[in-house]
């Protein structure tokens, strides 16, 4: 799973950022297994400046094709988020 928003529908609708992670649909349920799920929500302004500051620094390094997709499309979901 490449980075990006996960919405989950329910009595409370809550949004939360992951950078990365597997995920499995079976027995029509969906499993998503991720190192870090940040709530929208509770995700600060500094937070989230800090998590672009340090996207945008990876991508000035040397990376590969991959890698670079991977941080360029973490970078374009924060500043998504940012708005």
């Amino acid at each position: 799973m490449r980075p990006g928003m996960i919405i989950c529908s329910n009595e409370n609708q809550n949004n939360f950022f992951v950078e990365d992670g597997i995920v499995e649909f079976s027995e029509n349920k969906l499993l998503i297994l991720t190192s870090t799920a940040m709530s929208i929500k509770d995700l600060e302004t500094n937070q989230l400046s800090k998590l672009i500051d340090e996207t945008q620094k990876k991508l000035s390094e040397n990376l590969n094709d991959k890698e670079r997709y991977i941080f360029s499309h973490k970078l374009d979901v924060l500043k998504g988020i940012n708005k």
